[in-house]
């Protein structure tokens, strides 16, 4: 069963190297101080329910990404944003991701986590291939 969505998708949210665009405000990334990202399952991957007593897995609707982009004037904008597949996140958003990391707008530590790199020795290397462009 593929968890209900309630409300509608308004908006969007678009993600570059070089900039975020929300609601067509086009956010550079010398304007932001922080990007935090929460990643939940992709559409159609298993999750759980919405409540933390239900542990009956369902397939994800995909709507379970949040970003908080804190800004240099201390702003706030919080957007739950859409990933449709997997390999949306394996190629662009991986890039963007180690992008905004180099720009330090996110901690090596949360980037680790987000590309689920978790072994010492991978962690190494990962590093020896970003820091060395």
């Amino acid at each position: 069963m593929i968890q209900k969505i309630h409300g509608k998708y308004v908006g969007n949210i678009q993600f570059f190297l070089n900039k975020i665009i929300v609601e067509n405000n086009e956010i550079k990334l010398n304007d932001i101080f922080k990007i935090e990202l929460f990643i939940g399952p992709k559409f159609g991957e298993y999750g759980w329910g919405k409540h933390k007593t239900d542990l009956s897995p369902r397939l994800s609707n995909g709507n379970s990404g949040i970003v908080w982009i804190t800004k240099n004037d201390n702003t706030v904008i919080e957007k739950i944003f859409y990933l449709e597949k997997q390999f949306c996140f394996n190629t662009q958003f991986k890039q963007y991701l180690i992008s905004y990391h180099l720009e330090h707008k996110i901690s090596l530590i949360k980037l680790l986590e987000h590309l689920g790199i978790h072994d010492y020795k991978e962690i190494q290397k990962f590093k020896e291939i970003i820091y060395s462009k």
